[in-house]
């Protein structure tokens, strides 16, 4: 088993399609076969179900496109250890991030952590808060950001921000207007003038629109360890 072998059963369980898939790869379909093929000789298993109407994982395939994955982030975790050391690092930070966290948050954040700690490298990894959690679990990350509050008790969460949620309506909005509080600071609308209606949503530290069909009174940032 090598690593492009593992690379190119990732890419085939991704795109289910031995074509496209020769094409991420910027190769040729025939040697993308011959891969798969040593690499299935190799586990011991059939990890692709080839019928007339496509390529599907088997069931082995499922259980082994979680490790493949893991093992390629390990060598590249491993990759990025060495060359942190060889800068003069003398630690690590793994920080995995969903639900689009806010960035300005998030920046300041870790500016006072590198202010305290000068000599630990942070990385930062994107994913589904999903994918985070078995990363947690899994020792792939040291700690998570998601706005995501209703998680279970094998994981420590631990609000670290709190964000109002502003949301935009048109002026002559019927439903609305009759339920609109003015304040001092311009005007409110209650939770409940909105409920069972799709609006439309802005986080204010990062100005990134987002459809609502349950709208929240706040936007909070959670902090997630193992």
């Amino acid at each position: 088993m090598n690593l492009r072998h593992l690379r190119c059963f990732i890419t085939v369980a991704e795109e289910l399609h031995f074509g496209r898939a020769a094409e991420r790869l910027h190769i040729e379909q025939s040697p993308l076969s011959r891969a798969i093929k040593k690499l299935e000789s190799n586990v011991g298993a059939r990890l692709f179900e080839r019928t007339s109407r496509g390529v599907q994982l088997t069931w082995a395939g499922k259980v082994f496109i979680e490790d493949a994955r893991r093992i390629l982030l390990v060598i590249e975790q491993a990759k990025g250890n060495v060359r942190a050391a060889a800068a003069g690092f003398r630690g690590r930070l793994r920080i995995a991030l969903s639900d689009g966290i806010a960035q300005a948050r998030l920046t300041a954040l870790l500016a006072l952590c590198r202010e305290e700690e000068p000599d630990i490298e942070i990385r930062l990894f994107e994913m589904p808060l999903s994918q985070q959690l078995k990363g947690l679990k899994n020792d792939l990350y040291d700690a998570g950001f998601t706005l995501f509050d209703g998680l279970k008790a094998d994981v420590v969460a631990q609000p670290v921000w709190q964000d109002p949620i502003v949301v935009t309506i048109p002026s002559e909005a019927s439903f609305a207007c009759a339920q609109v509080r003015r304040t001092q600071g311009g005007a409110e609308l209650s939770a409940g003038a909105l409920q069972s209606r799709d609006v439309r949503g802005v986080r204010p530290a990062t100005g990134t629109p987002a459809a609502f069909h349950r709208l929240p009174t706040s936007s909070r940032g959670t902090c997630l360890d193992h």
